[in-house]
């Protein structure tokens, strides 16, 4: 969680959507090789201006302000980079209330994001609900669900998991390519299965429960006569987890996969116990 940012589940803050946006697109410019310096501070009210008073006066003024703040650039969505993984950016203003199966719902739903389409052709982008205020990520155009069920949250929430995925280093940029050479839609971005965040968190986590397993196990110090669970006592007292670069990579585990990145980050530890939960049996380096 951002300092100092509440994160609300019912309403839509534009000052602090925009802000993540903002700093989205910071990303983005600089991942397509250029100076964050260089970045327009022009808004995408500006950039769109003159915003006809038709459109303007069908607009929630909360989703206005937000469009005042949040930076866009001159041909920004025919540039051939996008603003995000998932996002190819703000909807032109001639796009924001003009898809047929919006104009059905009259102005409640807005195409605020278009989606770059990187799972498959029928994805359509972020939604914004002007009479509730809230946001939605719609996978798919045939098979939209615009009920109050679907998950609808503040924009800024969405916009937040976006950042942290930047952050966490489970979406990256890479180098622009060549002049004229092809890229995909959602370049200059690129998804990981995993970071190394999460294996460091997986890690930590399988050291607590080792932790809270052995806190639990009856004492193999005790007389057997004051054991009143001596079938308890663990019978593996000598195993050991090391799983050496070998070992890994003689197994048939990828090197490229979060396991092994997971084995290899794993200290060696003396374990007394045979399972770490029921019918989950480790697998210590021997058997391994």
């Amino acid at each position: 969680m951002t300092e100092g940012h509440s994160m609300s589940n019912s309403s839509f803050d534009p000052e602090l959507s925009a802000k993540f946006h903002n700093k989205i697109f910071e990303h983005a410019w600089s991942g397509t090789g250029r100076d964050v310096a260089s970045l327009p501070s022009t808004s995408w009210w500006e950039q769109s201006s003159p915003i006809p008073f038709d459109l303007a006066s069908r607009l929630n003024p909360n989703l206005v302000r937000f469009l005042r703040l949040a930076k866009d650039v001159t041909g920004f969505y025919d540039s051939g980079w996008s603003f995000s993984y998932y996002l190819t950016g703000l909807a032109r203003k001639e796009d924001l209330l003009r898809f047929q199966i919006l104009e059905s719902r009259g102005d409640r739903y807005v195409m605020l994001y278009h989606s770059t389409c990187t799972t498959n052709d029928e994805e359509v982008g972020i939604l914004f609900d002007q009479k509730t205020e809230l946001a939605a990520f719609f996978p798919d155009w045939m098979d939209m669900d615009l009920q109050d069920v679907y998950p609808w949250r503040p924009l800024q929430n969405i916009l937040y998991v976006y950042l942290e995925m930047i952050n966490d280093g489970k979406v990256t940029t890479y180098p622009a390519h060549r002049k004229g050479e092809w890229h995909s839609p959602s370049f200059p971005w690129k998804a990981h299965q995993y970071a190394q965040s999460d294996v460091k968190k997986a890690v930590a986590a399988f050291a607590r429960l080792l932790d809270a397993i052995e806190s639990r196990l009856p004492s193999t110090r005790l007389p057997k006569a004051e054991n009143k669970d001596a079938s308890a006592v663990p019978q593996n007292k000598n195993a050991k987890i090391s799983y050496t670069t070998s070992t890994i990579i003689s197994s048939i585990i990828r090197k490229d996969s979060f396991v092994h990145e997971f084995l290899s980050a794993l200290p060696a530890r003396d374990i007394s116990f045979d399972y770490i939960a029921q019918g989950f049996d480790y697998k210590a380096n021997p058997n391994f």
